[in-house]
């Protein structure tokens, strides 16, 4: 694996080489709070959405296990149709999935999972 500093030093970068590098890098961390605050936030920011309850709320954001490399590892539960399905709500989640990692450790998990 190479360093920032090669990185940098490179006129053109190899795209397989800043690939891997990014999904080398660690995400920094969230607890479940912290990203439904972030996700309410960025959804109240949409006229359409101001008050109106989201599956953040009611379907609550869930720790999966990816498989990928450098994949999420948390998602929103849907519990709404998917005819009301939104593509800005759907970028807004995985922007915030791309961004930051749910920090396992420093999340209370529900009794009711």
């Amino acid at each position: 694996m190479c360093s920032s500093r090669t990185l940098r030093s490179r006129k053109s970068l190899d795209p397989e080489l800043l690939r891997r590098h990014m999904l080398d890098m660690k995400k920094p961390t969230r607890t479940l709070k912290e990203l439904q605050a972030l996700l309410r936030e960025r959804f109240e920011a949409i006229p359409e959405l101001r008050g109106v309850r989201t599956d953040v709320e009611d379907g609550g954001i869930a720790w999966v296990d990816s498989s990928e490399r450098g994949g999420a590892n948390w998602t929103v539960r849907r519990v709404r149709p998917l005819d009301t399905y939104r593509a800005d709500v759907a970028r807004i989640i995985r922007e915030a999935q791309a961004k930051y990692e749910l920090d396992a450790e420093a999340t209370e998990i529900p009794a009711d999972w």
